[in-house]
């Protein structure tokens, strides 16, 4: 409605001006500068919105993505807002979108990290280096959970006998270099 009655400020400023009864109601300009702010602090919400409906397959990356830039917007509203209201308006909206995003946040944040559309471009100083730190965590968690000791390797008639010997000597060797492997996977993935 907002933007509605932005889209036609002239029309309605006209009309005011024939119609004295009217005019009462017509916004003073000053009122016009909240509803072009209210405008702009709402924007992200609005094309948030749209771009997590017309998306055939919203994935939680693209979630955190919006999320993250939602709250990025509202952060800089209330800190550079100098109407005192927009601002209270600004920390209220960003209050709730936090207590609810601080449940999702935490499996999102390896999830964008492993679609490969994002990795880290969202992150930014230490949110970068905390998501890079929990994905090393799982990495590690499963690296440990499903070593090469629990694989089992099929013997086929067609398949070289002493490959199949010397990867079985191997599996030492690779449990002993899987961690070092981790923090080098995750980095060439990154």
């Amino acid at each position: 409605m907002l933007m509605k009655s932005h889209e036609i400020q002239i029309p309605l400023q006209m009309l005011a001006s024939v119609n004295q009864n009217l005019k009462e109601y017509y916004p003073t300009d000053e009122e016009w500068q909240t509803i072009y702010q209210i405008i702009a602090l709402l924007e992200p919400m609005e094309k948030g919105t749209q771009l997590l409906c017309v998306t055939n397959f919203p994935t939680l990356a693209l979630v955190h993505r919006v999320f993250n830039g939602i709250q990025y917007h509202l952060d800089n509203c209330i800190e550079n807002n100098k109407d005192i209201n927009l601002a209270i308006i600004a920390s209220s909206m960003k209050q709730n979108i936090s207590e609810y995003w601080s449940i999702l946040d935490k499996s999102s944040i390896v999830v964008t990290i492993l679609d490969p559309r994002y990795k880290t471009i969202d992150f930014f100083g230490l949110q970068a280096e905390n998501a890079k730190n929990k994905l090393q965590m799982i990495f590690t968690s499963y690296s440990t959970t499903f070593t090469t000791e629990n694989i089992h390797i099929p013997v086929s008639t067609s398949q070289n006998l002493n490959k199949y010997f010397a990867s079985l000597n191997n599996r030492n060797s690779l449990t002993a270099n899987n961690l070092t492997q981790i923090s080098s996977e995750v980095e060439q993935y990154l």
